[in-house]
């Protein structure tokens, strides 16, 4: 077997399997929120070392691993900072805020996902968020499952991956949208925030 013919081959061998490796999803900003007027909170948005290290392990003819964490965390701040009145992002190992807030919001996530079985059939993508909002004391406040899911054909194998980030970070962008109105429409939050209690700084 000649040279010539064993870099074919090779060649054949990456389009058809793809390359393993990770990377992160694209980070898609959000559209301004055209709902209700802020909500008059103070609060702490709360990024766990967990949330910030979600990723997605996937299996399309080689193993890939996406990571969430990053585009997760920056859409998590625009989505805070947006609805509420003020807000100040806490993370592992960062000093505590001098000023006392009125909530804590925390969210958790995961990323699902339905591989084709075969080129030109569909995939599904989901990325699911866990948000609680609690007063400082731990007392929930409000607390909901919110998801984004993307559906689509996927064309030929070696194309897959990339196909994959992209409906990650559609169905991440999708699930927070989805969250931002559902949070600024809650009638918990709503109630909480026109009466957080007594000693409450605004």
């Amino acid at each position: 077997m000649n040279v010539r013919r064993l870099r074919w081959l090779a060649l054949c061998a990456v389009w058809l399997t793809g390359c393993a490796g990770q990377g992160p999803i694209p980070y898609q900003p959000m559209a301004p929120n055209a709902q209700a007027g802020k909500i008059d909170l103070f609060v702490e948005l709360q990024l766990t070392e967990r949330f910030q290290s979600t990723a997605l392990d996937a299996v399309l003819q080689r193993q890939y691993k996406w990571l969430l964490g990053d585009a997760l965390s920056q859409h998590a701040e625009t989505m805070a900072r947006m609805l509420f009145r003020d807000v100040v992002v806490t993370r592992p190992g960062a000093a505590p805020t001098d000023r006392p807030v009125q909530a804590i919001l925390t969210p958790s996530a995961q990323a699902f996902f339905i591989a084709p079985m075969i080129a030109f059939t569909s995939a599904t993508v989901t990325v699911a968020l866990n948000w609680e909002l609690a007063t400082p004391t731990g007392k929930t406040i409000w607390s909901d499952q919110i998801g984004g899911k993307v559906t689509e054909v996927w064309g030929v194998g070696y194309t897959w991956n990339s196909n994959l980030g992209e409906a990650l970070g559609t169905a991440t962008r999708e699930a927070f949208g989805k969250s931002a109105q559902v949070m600024s429409n809650a009638p918990q939050i709503r109630a909480f925030a026109a009466d957080p209690g007594p000693g409450v700084d605004r």
